[in-house]
């Protein structure tokens, strides 16, 4: 049966590994930069307009942000964003050491999504969790949010680009997303779904 993915529930903010369940309930982590979308996102996979909130100020949320699905069966996890150029070196600091802490001692963790701006390129910071992915072989899903901002064509061409740089990556798969026109939400609920039963 499909994961009902509406059924999603606010359950804990927290800036440290340290308040997190300690259970072995499923969990798939979203992260990207700052701005890209991903409160957005989480909302319409979701069909929940604020579950995850939108703040117009980028690089604001430092914490792990955690929803369940189902009543407690699956979880959701929402990564602070990163690479806002304004955020305190403090802050930045903060966040490498959140993440990094999650990523590697967070045994819940069955997948990464990674949202990235399609008409962006991909930097240092995405390079590198694509290749912690490889290393550690979880399951990376690169959503290249915001396809609406581009012409059909140029979309699918971004889309065979970014599928071709990471070909050879048995664990990373790549598809293209819009909020604004609901593209890409059920295609996106089966990736998670496989995730989740993995």
């Amino acid at each position: 049966m499909p994961i009902k993915y509406n059924s999603a529930e606010y359950l804990l903010g927290t800036p440290t590994m340290g308040q997190l369940p300690q259970d072995s309930v499923a969990e798939i982590a979203f992260v990207g930069r700052s701005n890209v979308g991903k409160s957005s996102l989480i909302n319409s996979l979701t069909n929940q307009k604020s579950l995850a909130r939108i703040s117009k100020t980028p690089g604001r949320t430092q914490l792990l942000n955690l929803f369940t699905l189902e009543n407690h069966k699956y979880r959701l996890v929402d990564l602070p964003g990163f690479g806002y150029a304004k955020v305190q070196k403090s802050i930045k600091t903060a966040w490498y050491k959140n993440v990094n802490e999650y990523l590697t001692q967070r045994t819940n963790l069955k997948a990464l999504i990674l949202i990235m701006d399609i008409r962006r390129e991909i930097q240092e910071e995405e390079q590198s969790l694509v290749e912690w992915c490889n290393t550690q072989q979880t399951p990376l899903h690169l959503v290249l949010n915001k396809q609406d901002k581009l012409s059909k064509s140029k979309a699918g061409q971004q889309l065979i680009k970014i599928k071709n740089m990471f070909a050879n990556d048995n664990h990373v798969s790549v598809q293209t997303f819009s909020v604004l026109k609901k593209i890409g939400v059920s295609e996106l609920k089966k990736r998670l779904d496989s995730y989740y039963k993995l």
